[in-house]
């Protein structure tokens, strides 16, 4: 975020400018634009980033998250059944699974405009749980102690509220949407600059690589992408 913030400085952007990042990720370009009152649109082919982007991007009232975290974490827990898919069972623990199906049923409880919040906060703190990680191309697992979920994800909210805290408010126009960066929806010569860093030139499917983030949002793994940088389909 730092080098974002130097180059909008570098390149005299500033309120009422609009920044394009094609290649949006988890929304690093499209936060500092935010911080610095600077329209900004970011596009990606992966749901999982777009949806990290909106939500770290959002206008959020701390208070209103604070009385929604004591909401979710004073909820009597109850075991639930849930037909996770196999890659999600072999990625946790039982117990972890329990929780996640509990906190999942709860998140749908909390108010509709902060529920996107505490489900990015259920990904991270989940993920510091698993036993899966990431190597290349490919989602690996390993067995190790895990720290309990419900417990993780209490550490994982306080710090999200906090940063809420600290950052400032804004009017800036920040959007992050599913799109293609070789087939933006936008008009000529209508954005000032663009921030962005560009994906690897390798053949990674990330919606295989972030599958068990994706369930998180769709309730399954959604299907790969199948035209990304690098890869040729056909030899026409």
């Amino acid at each position: 975020k730092d080098l974002v913030q130097e180059l909008l400085k570098m390149f005299h952007l500033a309120r009422g400018s609009m920044v394009l990042d094609p290649f949006c990720g988890v929304g690093t370009t499209l936060l500092a634009c935010r911080q610095n009152s600077i329209d900004a649109v970011g596009y990606d082919v992966l749901p999982i980033s777009v949806f990290t982007s909106r939500v770290k991007t959002a206008s959020c009232d701390a208070g209103k998250l604070r009385e929604n975290s004591q909401r979710l974490f004073r909820a009597k827990f109850r075991k639930l059944r849930y037909n996770y898919p196999p890659l999600v069972r072999k990625a946790f623990n039982k117990y972890a699974l329990e929780d996640i199906a509990f906190v999942r049923s709860q998140i749908i409880e909390l108010d509709i405009d902060v529920r996107e919040f505490f489900v990015l906060a259920l990904i991270n703190a989940a993920m510091k749980c698993s036993y899966a990680y990431k190597d290349g191309s490919a989602i690996k697992y390993r067995k190790r102690p895990a720290i309990p979920l419900r417990k993780m994800l209490q550490h994982v909210v306080k710090r999200m509220i906090k940063d809420v805290e600290k950052s400032q408010s804004s009017d800036a126009k920040v959007v992050a949407e599913l799109g293609d960066a070789r087939r933006l929806p936008l008009e000529n010569e209508s954005v000032d600059a663009v921030i962005t860093s560009p994906p690897y030139l390798n053949q990674i499917d990330y919606t295989k690589v972030y599958a068990i983030e994706e369930f998180f949002i769709h309730g399954e793994p959604v299907p790969g992408v199948r035209a990304f940088v690098g890869l040729h389909s056909s030899t026409e």
